[in-house]
This record gives structure tokens, sequence and C-alpha cells, in this order.
């Protein structure tokens, strides 16, 4: 069980990764840079599947953490679930205006990736401790990258 846990981590980890990769290549910013959308929005694609992986990523996070620690001996995931609630917390509350003054882009993909590179370390933890300090970095990516994630998926919906 512990070898499967491992493998499903590591493929959605990759798959969120490689979204990630593609969509800062992919489809521009539309309205909210600035340019225009060009028409009605009707197919997830961009912004949309972006969020989409990244929940799915972290429902499969939350879902499997616990049981894969207990199982693979790694103790109690506690410190993970505070650390990343305070991690996520703390990038709102400090952070929050950041997107604004940055640009949604370039806070948007070193969040998303600081979330899957979370996500791909977490097979990889041998110790509670280590749990934790992955707890912090998905939390701060989450705590940035939800947030801009909503507004473009709003902003890309036709009225």
């Amino acid at each position: 069980m512990n070898s499967f846990l491992n493998i499903a981590i590591m493929i959605t980890s990759v798959a969120l990764i490689g979204s990630i990769l593609l969509q800062s290549k992919g489809i521009g910013l539309g309205s909210l840079a600035g340019g225009d959308t060009g028409g009605v929005y009707t197919k997830r694609r961009g912004v949309e599947r972006v969020l989409f992986f990244v929940t799915i990523g972290l429902a499969a996070l939350f879902t499997f953490l616990a049981p894969y620690a207990l199982a693979s001996g790694r103790g109690g995931v506690g410190g993970f679930f505070f650390a990343y609630a305070m991690a996520a917390i703390f990038t709102r509350v400090v952070g929050g205006r950041l997107p604004e003054r940055l640009g949604a882009r370039r806070i948007l993909v070193p969040a998303l990736l600081a979330f899957a590179v979370g996500l791909a370390a977490t097979p990889l933890t041998s110790a509670p401790p280590s749990l934790t300090v992955i707890g912090a970095l998905c939390g701060m990516g989450h705590g940035y990258a939800f947030p801009i994630l909503n507004v473009l998926v709003v902003a890309r919906t036709p009225a």
C-alpha cells in the first residue's frame, strides 16, 4: 500500500506541475491583464483547467496524507495541517495585496509551483518536521493561488 500511495502522489504532482508549465506558456489573462477575451467562453481550459487540477491535488493530499503517514511510520500529520493553515492565513493577511501590485500572473505561477513542489515532496519525507515544512510550502502556494484563480475564473465567466 505504501508504494501505491507513493506512485499516486507522484503521478498527481507530475500532472499538476505539467499543467502549471503548460499554463504559463498558454493563454493570457484576458481582460484582467488589459486584453480582450474576444467572445463567449464556454470551454474549460487555461485557468479553469489549472484550478481543476489544483483542486484534485489538494483533495488527494488531504484525503491520503494521514493514512499514508501512519502506514509509512512518519507519525501524525497535525503539524502539516497546522503549518498549512498558518501559512495560508499569513499569505492572505500579510501579502494579500501583492498580486495587485506585481500582477496576478507573476504571483500565480510561483504559488502553483510551490504547491506542486510541496505535493511532490510529500512521499520523500522521513519525519514529522519535514511534513511541517511541506505543509507551510503548500499553504503558501494555496494562500496565493486559490484567490487568484477564483478571480480569474470569475473574470472570464460570461455575464
